[in-house]
C-alpha cells in the first residue's frame, strides 16, 4: 500500500458514536429544562469537540447561565453510556487489521476529551490502534483544526509526514489535514454530506473502509449513465518519490515497472484488459485520434505510432477507457449520451490558446454525428488563475486568437516580488498575468453550442492541492502525471 501511516477521526469515521452523544445532550438538556434537538440535528453539532457541541445544543450558548452545568451534565452522563449504542461501522475492524497485517502504523486524532477517546479506542481496537490522541488544551495542544494533536500522534508513532495519510468525516477534518500538511481522504459514511464535504474542499472520497486497502483513490465524475470518468489521485500506487505514487504515464520519468504495476492495478478496478486502456504521447498541439475497432487491432508498434504527437482521443467502442494525461494543464471530457461516443481532450495553455476544446467538439460531430447541445463536459484538476502565472507571450497568445482577455486573465503581483526588491520603497510590485485555463475552455464550449447547464467546472487548482494531485510548477517536471479517461461501459 502507498501509505505507512494512518491518522484517523474517531466519531463519524471509525465509529458511529451520534445515538450516545444525541442520548447525553438531550439528558442534559431535559435535566436543566431546555429544549431538546433530533438525532440528526446534533449530527450536525459535532465535530470540534463536546464544548463546542454543547455551545450549540445550549440555547445561547455559552451566554446561557447554566451552560456550565449543563456541559458538566453531559459529561458525566456520556461517561456512563458512551457504549450504549456505539458500534465501529462496517467494515472498520477488518481494514484495521488488514493495515496492521502490512505493517502500517495507526493513530486516532480526535476532539473529544482525550480519556474518552483513549478508552474507546482500547474497548473497539485493540491491538490496531498505535497511539489515540484526544482533547487536552489544557496541556497547550490545540485541538483540531489545528495540527496539534496530529504532530503529536507522527510523533509518538515515530513517522513524519512523508507517507502519512490523513482519513476523516467533515469540514473539521479536511481543514485538519490542510494544516497537518497531510492529503485527506474523506470517507462518506459519516456525520456530513458529500456535497458538504465538496463544498469545504474535499477532493478524495472513500465510501467502504475496505477501499484503503484497494489501490488507486479515483476523483470520480458524473456525466450519465453507461458511463465511467474519473481522475487518477496521487495515493494508491508504486510510484515513489515525485512520481508517488500513482502514476501511470511512461513519459514522464518514471520507474517502468512502477508504471506497469501502477496500469495493471487501474484496469483491474476498471475490469478492463491493458490493451483497452488508451493514453497518447502528447505535445500540446491539436491532433486527435478515432479509437475504433480498426484501431484496436493495431500491433503494440502501430498503435504507440498513431498515439504519438495527440492531445485528444474520442471513441463510441465499449470498455475502452480513453484518457490524457496532466499535471497543471486543463483535461476535459465530453460524453455524447445520444450516440454513446466519448472524448478526453488535453488542454494545456497552448492547446487552450488553439482551441482544442472547441475543435473537438467539431470533430466529434462529424466522426459521430454529435450535436454539441446533447453534449456533457467535465473538467478535472488543473491550475487555477491565482497561480498560473504566464509571461507576456502567453497573454499575447490568448488575445491573438480572440480571446476576451477581461474574461480570462488579470494581472497579480509577479511571485516573489515585493517593494523590497525595487530600489525605491515605493516602488510597486512587479505585476505578472495571469490565465484562466478554466474560463477558457469553458467559453468554447459555450462556443461549440454546449449547453451550459450541460458543463462542469471540477474547480480544483492542482497548483494548491499537489499532495492529492500531481502538479508539475510545484513538483516540477520529473513527476508524475494525472490520468483523467472516460470509458462507456
Amino acid at each position: 500500500m502507498t501509505y505507512s501511516t494512518y491518522i484517523f477521526d474517531l466519531d463519524g469515521t471509525l465509529l458511529d458514536t451520534i445515538g450516545d452523544l444525541a442520548a447525553s445532550v438531550n439528558y442534559a438538556l431535559r435535566e436543566l429544562g431546555m429544549p431538546q434537538h433530533s438525532t440528526a440535528k446534533v449530527q450536525t453539532m459535532v465535530g470540534n469537540g463536546v464544548s463546542m457541541l454543547m455551545e450549540r445544543a445550549v440555547p445561547q450558548g455559552r451566554e446561557n447561565p447554566l451552560f456550565e452545568k449543563a456541559l458538566d451534565t453531559f459529561r458525566q452522563h456520556y461517561t456512563a453510556h458512551w457504549l450504549d449504542t456505539t458500534r465501529p461501522y462496517d467494515g472498520i475492524i477488518e481494514t484495521l487489521k488488514e493495515l496492521k497485517r502490512r505493517g502500517c502504523r495507526t493513530a486516532v486524532v480526535s476532539n473529544k476529551f482525550d480519556t474518552a477517546t483513549k478508552s474507546l479506542c482500547t474497548h473497539f481496537f485493540p491491538g490496531l490502534i498505535d497511539v489515540a490522541v484526544g482533547e487536552h488544551e489544557a496541556d497547550g495542544v490545540r485541538k483540531k483544526p489545528a495540527p496539534d494533536t496530529v504532530m503529536v500522534a507522527l510523533r509518538e508513532l515515530g513517522s513524519s509526514r512523508e507517507g502519512a495519510v490523513y482519513i476523516g468525516d467533515s469540514e473539521v477534518d479536511i481543514a485538519t489535514a490542510k494544516n497537518s500538511g497531510l492529503p485527506c481522504i474523506s470517507v462518506l459514511w459519516g456525520f456530513r454530506s458529500r456535497e458538504m464535504l465538496e463544498a469545504n474542499g474535499a477532493t478524495t472520497f472513500i465510501s467502504q473502509p475496505a477501499e484503503l486497502l484497494a489501490g488507486p483513490t479515483l476523483h470520480r465524475y458524473h456525466l450519465g449513465h453507461g458511463v465511467t470518468a474519473f481522475s487518477t489521485t496521487r495515493h494508491g500506487g508504486y510510484s515513489t518519490g515525485q512520481y508517488s505514487s500513482f502514476n501511470i504515464n511512461r513519459y514522464c520519468g518514471d520507474n517502468p515497472e512502477a508504471v506497469r504495476l501502477n496500469r495493471e492495478m487501474l484496469c483491474q478496478m476498471l475490469g478492463i484488459a491493458d490493451d483497452r486502456l488508451i493514453m497518447p504521447h502528447q505535445v500540446h498541439q491539436t491532433r486527435m485520434a478515432v479509437i475504433d475497432n480498426s484501431f484496436l487491432s493495431m500491433t503494440a508498434e502501430e498503435r504507440t505510432n498513431a498515439l504519438e504527437g495527440v492531445d485528444a482521443l474520442m471513441t463510441d467502442v465499449s470498455g475502452v477507457c480513453i484518457g490524457v494525461s496532466t499535471a497543471d494543464c486543463m483535461p476535459v471530457l465530453l460524453y455524447d449520451k445520444t450516440h454513446h461516443a466519448a472524448c478526453a481532450i488535453h488542454a494545456g495553455w497552448r492547446g487552450t490558446a488553439k482551441r482544442i476544446v472547441e475543435k473537438a467538439v467539431g470533430h466529434m460531430a462529424s466522426v459521430y454525428g454529435t450535436r454539441p447541445s446533447e453534449l456533457t463536459a467535465q473538467t478535472g484538476p488543473g491550475i487555477g488563475i491565482d497561480s498560473f502565472e504566464v509571461g507576456d507571450e502567453v497573454y499575447d497568445a490568448f488575445a491573438n486568437e480572440g480571446f476576451n482577455m477581461e474574461l480570462i486573465s488579470r494581472q497579480y503581483p509577479a511571485r516573489g516580488s515585493d517593494s523590497s526588491s525595487n530600489n525605491s520603497p515605493h516602488a510597486p510590485a512587479t505585476k505578472k498575468w495571469h490565465i484562466d485555463l478554466s474560463a477558457c475552455n469553458r467559453l468554447q464550449l459555450l462556443a461549440a453550442g454546449v449547453q451550459e447547464q450541460h458543463i462542469t467546472l471540477a474547480q480544483i487548482c492542482t497548483y494548491k492541492s499537489f499532495q492529492t494531485f500531481f502538479s508539475a510548477r510545484r513538483l516540477g517536471m520529473a513527476s508524475g502525471r494525472i490520468f483523467t479517461g472516460i470509458m462507456l461501459d
